[in-house]
This record gives structure tokens, C-alpha cells and sequence, in this order.
């Protein structure tokens, strides 16, 4: 009987082992996705920086001021708060992905101790046919 109960239990373990790996390949996903907002969004601000240094050029500014920096950093203030939002939804998933793993070895740990129980069950149960 303490067989079928622990295998039942092993069972519920891997269910449970699966939905944390699928919940682990969703947030994956979604750093990816992130990752390519992340990028088309510094791509975008090099575009924005580069496009004013070569108006600069353009018009023949020969000093480059401390005024004309922080016009293109202004320029570019909202696509650098979007980047730290989508940094900080990274870490958040980040945290969310290590709770994940945290969770996965433990039940890894509890599989484990119940492959132990079912392997010494079935030695006491059946090792007098074996000749133990």
C-alpha cells in the first residue's frame, strides 16, 4: 500500500514539476520579448543621438556645450525611463524565475526521498521472494 501511495504522490510531484517548467518557458518568453524592446529602444536612442551630432556637424557648431548634451538628453528622457521600467520588469522576473527554480529543487529533493521509500518497500516487501 505504501507504494501506490508514494507513487501517487510522485506523480502529483511531476504535475507540479511541469507547471513550473512551463510557468519557467513563459517567463523566458517574455525577457526575450523584453530584451528586443530593450534593444529597439537603445537603437532608437543612438538614431536620435546620432541624428543631432550630425546636425551639429551640419551647421558647423566647431564646440560642442554642455547646453547642446543636454538638449539631446532630453531628447531622449523618455526612452530612457522606458528602459528602466523594462529593467525593472527583468528583475522582476528575474526574482520570479529563481522562486521557480528554488521551488523545482525541492520537489526535485522530495522526489527523490520518495524513490528511496518506494525502493526500500519493494526490497522488505519483496526481497523474501528473492531470497533476502
Amino acid at each position: 500500500m505504501s507504494v501506490v501511495i508514494n507513487n501517487a504522490r510522485k506523480q502529483l510531484i511531476t504535475i507540479q514539476k511541469s507547471e513550473l517548467n512551463y510557468r519557467l518557458m513563459i517567463i523566458a518568453s517574455r525577457m526575450q520579448r523584453t530584451a528586443a524592446e530593450s534593444q529597439r529602444i537603445t537603437e532608437q536612442k543612438a538614431t536620435i543621438t546620432n541624428n543631432q551630432m550630425q546636425k551639429m556637424i551640419a551647421e558647423g557648431v566647431e564646440k560642442i556645450t554642455l547646453d547642446k548634451v543636454q538638449n539631446i538628453a532630453l531628447m531622449t528622457t523618455d526612452l530612457d525611463a522606458q528602459l528602466t521600467l523594462i529593467s525593472l520588469k527583468d528583475e522582476e522576473m528575474d526574482a520570479e524565475m529563481k522562486m521557480i527554480e528554488t521551488q523545482l529543487k525541492a520537489l526535485n529533493a522530495e522526489e527523490e526521498q520518495i524513490d528511496k521509500v518506494i525502493n526500500n518497500s519493494i526490497k522488505k516487501e519483496f526481497g523474501t521472494f528473492a531470497g533476502n
